[in-house]
Formats: C-alpha cells, sequence, structure tokens
C-alpha cells in the first residue's frame, strides 16, 4: 500500500502520521456512560467530563474521515444474564 502522508498541527510539536497504516479507535463512548439516563448518571458518577470529551472527539473523527483514515469503534455490551458485576437496578 501506498504511504500517504498527513501532517497534523499538534502541540508541543507537528505530528506527521501515514494515514494508510492509522486508524482512530473509539472507546465506551455510549449513552450510558455519557447521557443523562444512562447508567452512570443513574450512578451518581459526574458526567461533565464524558461530555466535555464529546466534541473534541467528535473533531477527530470528523478529520480522519475527511481523510480517509479508518474509525474502530468499540462498544461495551452484554447480555441481561451477564450482568452479575452491576447494581441491581442497573441497565
Amino acid at each position: 500500500m501506498e504511504a500517504r502522508i498527513v501532517v497534523v498541527d499538534a502541540k508541543p510539536d507537528a505530528l506527521t502520521i501515514d494515514v494508510s497504516k492509522t486508524a482512530v479507535i473509539v472507546v465506551d463512548m455510549q449513552n450510558d456512560f455519557g447521557a443523562k439516563g444512562g447508567m452512570f448518571d443513574r450512578a451518581g458518577i459526574d458526567l461533565s467530563g464524558i461530555q466535555a470529551a464529546v466534541g473534541p472527539i467528535s473533531q477527530v473523527i470528523a478529520a480522519a474521515r475527511e481523510h480517509g483514515i479508518s474509525i474502530i469503534y468499540v462498544s461495551h455490551l452484554q447480555k441481561p444474564t451477564d450482568r452479575v458485576n452491576f447494581a441491581v437496578n442497573s441497565r
């Protein structure tokens, strides 16, 4: 595969990446973890940090798509019968 080099204006220094060998991995950006009414919210966990990350992550995803970079989403899933480690009323 032919290299496709992109220079990202980053701090403290610019970042040079070969987008033909690069992927963005997005882990657990799900409503259960970051939205009002989700599991974390119902557990009383402060969502402000998670919610503050949504905008920057969206910008990274948009830039990746613009440059043809693969995006991999990793999501936490479970069957109802596998919930032995969760609080009684969690979904």
